[in-house]
C-alpha cells in the first residue's frame, strides 16, 4: 500500500521523491475536484436548456466548498457517532483524529446543505438533484479509491478461501489483500521494512474499499450516459441513491464494523442507513414518475 502520495509515484515511477501528502488526503481532494468538475459541466448544460437559471453553474465554486465543509462535518459527526465508546472515552482523537470516516454521513449533510443552497439560487430541487447525482458517484469512486490505495482501514474481513475459477481474470490482491505498509499501521510488523509503515495483515481480507470504488464508477458512467435521455427530473438521483444504497448494504456483509440488533438480525450502521434510504426512495421515485406523467396528459 501507499500511505503517502510520493510512495505510490515513487512506485509507479520508479523515482525518490518524498511528497509529505497522504494518499488518502490527495485522493479525498482529487474526488471533491472531479465531483465539482461534473457538477460545473452539468449547471453549464441545464442553463443552456433553461432548466435552471442563468449564470448558476458561476456558483459551482461556492457550492463545492460548501458541500466540502459541512461533508467533511457530517462523515465526522456519523464516525463518531458510529464509534460511541472510542468518542466518549477521547472526544478530540476519537473525532478529529480517527482514522476513517461515515460515507453516508458525508452524503446526509452535505446534501441537505446543497439543495438549501439549490433553493436559495432558485434551483429547482429536483434539478439539483440530478446534477449531484454523477458528482456524487464519481466522487465516491475516487474517494473509495484513496482508501484501498492508502490502506486506511476500510477493507472487510478475512478472506482465506481460494479465488474462484471464474474470477480467475482478477489479480489475487483484488479478491484477497493483505494491506502490506498500511496506513492504519495494522497488523504485523514486516521482517526487514525500514519505512515508516512497516505493518502487514496477518491474514489477507476483502478488499471492500476497491470494490466500492469499482462499482461507483460503473454507476458514473452508467449516469453519464443516460442523463440526457432520461427526462423525468429527479429520477437520476433516485437511481443513483437506489444503485449506491444497494451496493453499500451487500459490500457491508463482508466489511468490518460494528453490529447492531435490529428485528432479530445483526446489521451494521451503514446497512440500517442503506435500508432506510433504499426503502424511502422508492415511493419517491413513483411520485416523480406519476408526476410527470400527470404534467404530460394534463
Amino acid at each position: 500500500m501507499f500511505p503517502r502520495i510520493s510512495d505510490l509515484l515513487n512506485s509507479l515511477f520508479k523515482s525518490e521523491w518524498s511528497i509529505p501528502l497522504s494518499t488518502y488526503k490527495f485522493f479525498l481532494i482529487t474526488a471533491f475536484l472531479a465531483a465539482g468538475i461534473i457538477v460545473y459541466l452539468e449547471l453549464s448544460r441545464k442553463e443552456k436548456l433553461g432548466e435552471i437559471p442563468a449564470n448558476s453553474s458561476k456558483e459551482t465554486l461556492f457550492a463545492m466548498l460548501l458541500a466540502v465543509v459541512f461533508g467533511l462535518l457530517g462523515a465526522r459527526i456519523l464516525s463518531a457517532l458510529e464509534y460511541l465508546d472510542e468518542f466518549v472515552d477521547k472526544p478530540g482523537a476519537g473525532f478529529f483524529l480517527r482514522n476513517g470516516q461515515s460515507f453516508y454521513g458525508g452524503l446526509i449533510l452535505a446534501s441537505i446543505t446543497i439543495l438549501l443552497y439549490a433553493r436559495y439560487r432558485k434551483v429547482h430541487y429536483t434539478h439539483a438533484m440530478d446534477i449531484a447525482a454523477p458528482a456524487i458517484a464519481i466522487g465516491y469512486a475516487v474517494g473509495r479509491m484513496g482508501c484501498h490505495l492508502s490502506g486506511d482501514g476500510c477493507w472487510g474481513v478475512e478472506n482465506t478461501a481460494v479465488k474462484p475459477a471464474w474470477l480467475g481474470f482478477l489479480p489475487d490482491w483484488a479478491w484477497a489483500c493483505s494491506y502490506p505498509h498500511n496506513a492504519l499501521q495494522s497488523g504485523i510488523l514486516m521482517p526487514g521494512c525500514i519505512s515508516d509503515h512497516c505493518h502487514v495483515l496477518p491474514n489477507p481480507v476483502y478488499p471492500t474499499s476497491l470494490y466500492e470504488s469499482m462499482i461507483a464508477f460503473i454507476l458514473f458512467l452508467i449516469l453519464w450516459e443516460f442523463r440526457k435521455r432520461i427526462k423525468i427530473a429527479g429520477l437520476l438521483m433516485i437511481i443513483c441513491i437506489l444503485s449506491l444504497s444497494a451496493s453499500r448494504f451487500l459490500i457491508e456483509m463482508i466489511r468490518i464494523n460494528p453490529r447492531y440488533e435490529l428485528a432479530g438480525f445483526q446489521f451494521s450502521q451503514a446497512q440500517i442507513i442503506s435500508m432506510v434510504i433504499f426503502l424511502f426512495s422508492i415511493p419517491g421515485a413513483i411520485l416523480l414518475i406519476l408526476r410527470s406523467f400527470k404534467d404530460s396528459t394534463s
